[in-house]
């Protein structure tokens, strides 16, 4: 757009030099002293003025910056923006839309954990995990629960995904289970038993949970990691 009305100006201004049209002094004639007369005045002003406008106005528009782009600075405001955008996204986007539903029991099971951890410090109470390797549910449970309660919150167990299963439970100090029912504890001091919980895909991918005794924080592997080689 600039470029046109630019290239437009200059066609404009070059036809107007080359037309002979009238000023002021074609039509008011100078006084008798001058020689050459009215019209002889009238061409050599009319000339000047027009030389002064090609070589002036039209010269200093022609040196106009154009506008049609963008500068270095933003630029680099824009990217870095886009940038900072794509980076705080893509997590939320990869762990929400994008996930299917093996991930997002792993994080549900994950989330349960350390909320067991906070709790059993909290309520001063030892908590517990239970996991169920045949059915691959797993649910909570407390020691100022009754027994009642505790049936209730098997009843109310939570289900993995059809393509997520439990795959086996690991402790330090003991062999590995891969069938029945399994447990993890949290005590009010702070600290739980240390085991791995080995989960598998339908497709055969493999993670691995690692509860620590003394860290807040589960880790989520996503590779088979035992105690064992």
């Amino acid at each position: 757009m600039i470029k046109a009305l630019r290239a437009f100006m200059k066609r404009g201004c070059a036809a107007w030099a080359r037309s002979p049209g009238k000023l002021d002094s074609d039509v008011n004639p100078p006084g008798p002293n001058q020689k050459g007369g009215p019209k002889a005045a009238g061409r050599q002003d009319s000339k000047a003025l027009r030389a002064f406008i090609m070589m002036g106005g039209c010269a200093a528009w022609d040196r106009r910056p154009a506008a049609d782009g963008f500068t270095l600075i933003e630029l680099l405001v824009v990217i870095s923006l886009i940038s900072l955008m794509l980076f705080l996204a893509v997590p939320q986007f990869q762990y929400g839309v994008l996930s299917d539903g093996s991930r997002k029991s792993l994080i549900l099971l994950k989330q349960t954990v350390e909320g067991l951890k906070t709790r059993a410090v909290e309520a001063q109470t030892v908590c517990a995990l239970h996991l169920n390797l045949d059915t691959h549910h797993f649910w909570i449970t407390d020691e100022t629960m009754d027994e009642e309660q505790r049936l209730e919150a098997n009843r109310n167990a939570t289900d993995l995904s059809d393509s997520l299963f439990f795959e086996e439970v690991e402790f330090v100090d003991e062999e590995k289970s891969r069938s029945g029912e399994v447990s993890v504890y949290f005590y009010p001091e702070g600290f739980s038993d240390r085991a791995r919980i080995h989960v598998q895909k339908k497709d055969g991918d493999r993670s691995t949970l690692r509860v620590e005794s003394f860290l807040a924080e589960v880790r989520i592997e996503d590779d088979f990691v035992s105690y064992r080689p």
